[in-house]
C-alpha cells in the first residue's frame, strides 16, 4: 500500500526533527487537533513548489508553535488539513511533544483546525484510515488503529483535544484502517435488499442493546489488536440465557475463528431456533453477518449509508 505524503523538506521545515530516537514498532497512536486555523481546501501554489501555500503556512505555524513551547520543532508524527493531505511531522523513529509521558512509545496524528467547532471532512478520515494502515503494513506501529483521542490517553492533563467530531470519527476511522489494512475497500456496496431484511427480521436481538448487537460490538472493539476474546460464560451473561447464551457464544466464535463462508447454515438455523428465530432465512442472516463482521455495526441501521472521507 502506498500513500502520498508531503516530506519535511517540501513543507520546508526550518527547526529540529523531534527529540531523539523513538523505538519502532511504537505501541499507540493518538488523534490530537491544533486548533489553530485550518487551510482553505482550495489549491494556491504561488511559488510553483508543488505544495499548496497555505497549508505549508500552517505545518510552519505549528512547528513554531511546537519549537516555542518545547525546543523541539513540529510535536507531532503526521499533520492532515481539511483537504485530506498528508503532511510528514517529526520523523517516525523520533520523538515528539503531543502525549505527555506517551511521546517514545507514541506516534500522534494531527488534524489541522479546531474540531470541537467544525466536522472533519471526508478526505480527512479517508486520509488518516489509510495512513493508520500504510504505518502497520509497513510494520512501524503494533495495529492500524487510533487508541484514542488526546484526552484519552492515560494521565494527560485536562483537554479537550482532539475536539468532539474528531473523538466522533475515531470508529469510522479505525473500521477503514482495519480495512484497508487488510486489503479491503471500506467504500464497497451497502447491504442488499436480502441481507437488509434479514437484518429488519432479527431485529429484537440486532438493535441497540441486543445479544448479537452486543457480541458483534464486542468483536469490532477488540478486533484492532487482532484479538477475539468473546467468551461463551460473557454471551450467556448478555443473554441472561446460559444455554442459548453459550450455543450462540460457541457459534460467533466459530464465525470469527473460520470466518463466514466456512459457517454450516444448519449450525445458524440451530442457534437462531435457540432464541425463536427458527422461521428467518440462515443463508440472508449469515450474508449479514458477513457485512457486518467486515464493516462495523453501523451496517445494522436501517439508515446505514457509507461516509465519503492537536494540541498537545
Amino acid at each position: 500500500m502506498d500513500i502520498d505524503i508531503i516530506r519535511r523538506g517540501q513543507w520546508r521545515a526550518r527547526h529540529r526533527n523531534g527529540f531523539g530516537p523513538a523505538p519502532v514498532p511504537w505501541e499507540e497512536n493518538w488523534a490530537h487537533h491544533s486548533v489553530t486555523l485550518a487551510p482553505n481546501i482550495e489549491w494556491i501554489d504561488v511559488d510553483g513548489d508543488g505544495v499548496e501555500d497555505d497549508e505549508a503556512a500552517a505545518m510552519r505555524q505549528l512547528e513554531q508553535i511546537g519549537q516555542d513551547r518545547f525546543a523541539g520543532g513540529i510535536s507531532y508524527t503526521a499533520a492532515i488539513p481539511p483537504s485530506g493531505r498528508i503532511y510528514e511531522g517529526h520523523g517516525v523513529d523520533r520523538q515528539g511533544a503531543h502525549t505527555g509521558g506517551r511521546n517514545d512509545i507514541a506516534r500522534a496524528i494531527v488534524f489541522i483546525g479546531n474540531y470541537d467547532v467544525h466536522p472533519l471532512t471526508e478526505a480527512q478520515i479517508d486520509s488518516a484510515a489509510r495512513l493508520l494502515a500504510y504505518w502497520y503494513l509497513r510494520g512501524w506501529c503494533r495495529w492500524p488503529a487510533f487508541d484514542g483521542g488526546h484526552q484519552q490517553a492515560p494521565n494527560q492533563i485536562a483537554t479537550a483535544c482532539p475536539g468532539r467530531y474528531v473523538l466522533a470519527a475515531i470508529p469510522e476511522i479505525n473500521r477503514r484502517a482495519a480495512l484497508y489494512a487488510a486489503g479491503q475497500n471500506p467504500k464497497e456496496d451497502e447491504l442488499d435488499s436480502r441481507e437488509r431484511n434479514a437484518l429488519l427480521g432479527l431485529e429484537d436481538v440486532f438493535k441497540p442493546g441486543g445479544v448479537l448487537r452486543i457480541v458483534l460490538e464486542e468483536i469490532l472493539k477488540r478486533l484492532i489488536g487482532i484479538q477475539f476474546a468473546v467468551g461463551t460464560a460473557e454471551m450467556a451473561t448478555a443473554t441472561k440465557d446460559a444455554p442459548a447464551g453459550i450455543h450462540i457464544g460457541t457459534l460467533v466464535a466459530d464465525i470469527w475463528r473460520r470466518g463466514v463462508a466456512e459457517v454450516d447454515e444448519g449450525e445458524l438455523a440451530d442457534a437462531m431456533k435457540a432464541r425463536g428465530m427458527g422461521t428467518v432465512d440462515p443463508a440472508a442472516v449469515k450474508a449479514a453477518m458477513a457485512e457486518v463482521l467486515t464493516r462495523g455495526t453501523d451496517a445494522l441501521s436501517d439508515n446505514h449509508q457509507n461516509q465519503e472521507a492537536p494540541t498537545a
